[in-house]
């Protein structure tokens, strides 16, 4: 059945041909709800868009774009004909729609780069029933047609000049240069209508462009400056739209869209059922369970094999997806996937006010397991509780141990994304084996043989949680979180060292945004494999088979006076198809209080050999962290065998993390060396959903020139994290990583490193626990 336009409250608005919301050639006011994801493709003689768009802010609308150009439409650049463009746009909203006020943004369209398109503009919306008006400013092209004086320069005679009037010249304007908002402007708008109830738009534009200057040598002519079309819905993750533009060509777009902040797990059939407690007399165990509704987003398969956590979004290349879960120590970024599939939306669970616990289903547990009489920690068959935990909670023990009546289990979860989920899941196995001597079930989570946090849950109020005695609230004065701190205990148990992990998995990889092409793209098998000596040092390696790909498009990019550190990537693909991308011996552990430190040699990437060292302060119960890292590496054959090429250098950064507090945003700085031995920083903020869903941008500046041969400027993109819990049936640490950039680039390159401290240490993350307390109970 068609969905029905008159959900607005769960709709998103229509996209316009340069992705984000609008008409059609013009953006509007309006915004999408937090965490909508679209990707649309639309053509225009002579321009095809391929365009995403994000909102991780309810007053934030970012978007990235791929322009292709007919080939008599192509620009001139660096002296040569220019087929594709790379943008990126960005809206904020100034204030909300009111009863007599309308709704007011300010956005700019190419941001940064070869800015063929370069356009800002401030618009509002009106609704007025079934119709939304929008009228609105703008110069650049969006305002080429330049029929009102700049009313900026009643501020600053300097408003009057621009120093391209369409935005766009043979020199690549960066932040450096006059623009934004300078010279003539024209006005732009137009009208929606929606009738309740139907699954369709009729979208009317006046075009604030006369295309009289655009990049291109192809005259296009405009018969008129009215645009008009209609958008189809047949549900709500696809539009179509058809319309007639400039008075003389026919459009057509398509918009694939989702909300990835509502997107929900599957119910996790294949997840072991909680265990029974011994106290329980019904044949039933409360586990979370998603909605009828709840459909799985699907995601690109990468390795399956084991890891310990995700490598920090921050540090991703260029389309690079990192599929770790949490077996033993993190595997390296799997091979990068082709492209973000349409995901699928649905509901958020919502939890009953009298409990604050999340809707619950019964799965039926084992009513003819028998448990031995409960006994005195030194007595109980640890071993076997060990195998049971692994099973069950996921937990991967390294020892347990007594100081009073607290028990202690160490070890790593390897299974739950939140870590609530293993703890209630431990003390439920627990509570069947020890008697009432033991008061408190403190769980040491590890990472890479490191200890991250310490969990405590008081026995007698988990026992009130379960039976329904208590309420979450009060349930939380019963848990506790501290650092891991040095003490006197009895060892009960000590497991035996879990050597070899190792598993064969489908390599994808990709470059979204890539230079003469929309895509590139590689896939083949890959193993992965670790050997440990000690819990906190370890070799890890990965082989790959390369079947398919089609980097052969792409022609290395522009000659730079920098070395070339990224741009031989063609080479790096299809020189060998058995590659060894990685072999690496990695060592890590606690170096005081809040300190962790992490050293590693051997092939470090696909590209790049050495050795480095990382180090990290992060505090307990404190939102920010300070890190550093130092490598000396140099460059790798093409074969991606043992042996080297002559270039070497030293590269690293000084890194702060913060957690602002603001609806899940974090801000990371980082600044340093890079790869061709420029100077400079990165900034990458992005928003992570309840669901586990990150959203995030970041740029990256260095002393390299704007104006010198080449991209020049300044590296930027976008990314998106999805969790493959919200794939699955069953839990997973995972994560698939995509990124959108506007090329491969040399400056600002950064070493691909396989582990970061930040994110084997995220278990530390307070809030994040905090918010998801109520899966303890699943």
């Amino acid at each position: 059945m068609a969905a029905r336009f008159a959900h607005a409250g769960d709709q998103a608005p229509t996209q316009g041909d340069f992705g984000g919301a609008g008409l059609w050639q013009t953006p509007t006011a309006r915004m999408a709800d937090e965490g909508e994801l679209a990707l649309s493709v639309s053509r225009v003689e002579p321009y095809s868009r391929y365009n995403f768009t994000a909102q991780p802010l309810s007053w934030l609308e970012g978007s990235f774009r791929y322009t292709r150009f007919d080939n008599d439409a192509a620009p001139v650049a660096d002296g040569g004909r220019s087929n594709s463009a790379k943008a990126f746009d960005a809206k904020i909203r100034l204030s909300r729609e009111s009863r007599y006020l309308p709704e007011v943004a300010v956005g700019a369209r190419d941001i940064a780069g070869k800015r063929y398109f370069s356009s800002e503009y401030v618009v509002a919306n009106k609704r007025f029933g079934p119709v939304d008006a929008s009228l609105g400013v703008a110069w650049g092209n969006l305002g080429a047609r330049g029929n009102l004086a700049n009313p900026l320069s009643a501020l600053d005679d300097r408003f009057d000049h621009r120093p391209s009037r369409s935005g766009f010249s043979d020199a690549r304007y960066q932040f450096d240069r006059p623009r934004y908002f300078h010279g003539r402007a024209a006005v732009f708008g137009g009208v929606a209508y929606r009738p309740a109830g139907k699954p369709w738009e009729v979208k009317v534009e006046y075009d604030g462009n006369d295309y009289r200057h655009e990049p291109g040598p192809r005259r296009i002519k405009q018969s008129s400056p009215f645009n008009v079309g209609v958008v189809y819905r047949p549900n709500r993750h696809l539009d179509l739209s058809l319309g007639l533009q400039r008075g003389n060509t026919a459009s057509f777009a398509l918009t694939l869209h989702t909300n990835a902040a509502r997107l929900a797990e599957p119910i996790k059939a294949k997840d072991p059922p909680p265990v029974a407690r011994r106290y329980d007399d019904a044949p039933a165990i409360p586990t979370m369970a998603a909605t009828p509704a709840a459909a799985s987003v699907h995601v690109p398969a990468a390795s399956a094999t084991a890891a310990a956590g995700p490598a920090a979004p921050t540090a991703l290349v260029s389309g690079a997806i990192a599929a770790t879960s949490a077996a033993s120590p993190p595997l390296p970024q799997a091979a990068p996937s082709p492209g973000l599939a349409p995901l699928t939306a649905v509901s958020e669970a919502g939890v009953t006010p009298q409990t604050g616990l999340p809707p619950i289903a019964t799965t039926p547990a084992s009513t003819t397991q028998t448990w031995p009489e409960p006994a005195a920690p030194e007595q109980v068959d640890w071993e076997q509780v060990s195998r049971e935990l692994y099973d069950n909670a996921g937990v991967r023990v390294s020892k347990i141990s007594r100081r009073g009546s607290e028990l202690f289990v160490t070890g790593e979860q390897t299974r739950y994304r939140h870590s609530a989920k293993g703890l209630g899941r431990t003390a439920r196995i627990l509570d069947n084996q020890v008697d009432g001597s033991v008061d408190w079930y403190t769980l040491v989570s590890t990472r890479a043989g490191m200890e991250v946090v310490e969990t405590s849950v008081q026995r007698e109020r988990f026992g009130e949680l379960l039976d329904g005695e208590a309420d979450l609230k009060t349930f939380r004065l019963g848990v506790e979180r501290n650092r891991p701190q040095a003490r006197r205990e009895e060892l009960l148990y000590r497991a035996p060292l879990d050597r070899y992990d190792g598993g064969f998995g489908l390599s994808v990889g990709h470059e979204l945004g890539a230079p003469d092409t929309a895509a590139l793209y590689k896939i083949g098998m890959a193993y992965d494999a670790d050997y440990r000596f000690a819990s906190n040092l370890w070799l890890s390696g990965r082989i790959e088979a390369l079947i398919a790909d089609n980097y052969d498009r792409y022609d290395g990019g522009p000659v730079t006076a920098l070395p070339r550190v990224r741009s031989d990537v063609r080479e790096y693909v299809t020189s060998s198809r058995v590659t060894m991308p990685q072999l690496q011996l990695t060592a890590a552990g606690s170096l005081g209080a809040d300190w962790y430190g992490m050293a590693y040699v051997g092939m470090l990437e696909s590209m790049y050999g050495g050795a480095g060292a990382e180090t990290l302060y992060r505090p307990f119960g404190q939102r920010w962290a300070i890190g550093a890292d130092v490598n000396w590496v140099r460059q790798r054959s093409f074969d991606q065998d043992f042996s080297f090429r002559r270039y070497r250098t030293v590269t690293g950064h000084v890194s702060a993390y913060i957690d602002t507090g603001y609806k899940d945003i974090s801000l990371k700085v980082s600044a340093g060396r890079y790869l061709a031995r420029d100077w400079g920083a990165t900034v990458d903020v992005s928003r992570q959903f309840n669901n586990g869903v990150r959203m995030g941008a970041y740029a990256t500046f260095t002393e390299y020139s704007p104006r010198q041969p080449g991209d020049g400027g300044f590296d930027r993109g976008l990314y998106l994290s999805v969790p493959f819990d919200l794939a699955r049936q069953r839990s997973s640490r995972s994560r698939a990583d995509f990124a959108w950039s506007p090329g491969i680039r040399d400056n600002g390159a950064r070493l691909n490193k396989r582990y970061g401290l930040y994110s084997l240490t995220e278990d530390r993350d307070r809030a994040s626990f905090s918010g998801n307390l109520h899966r303890i109970v699943e």
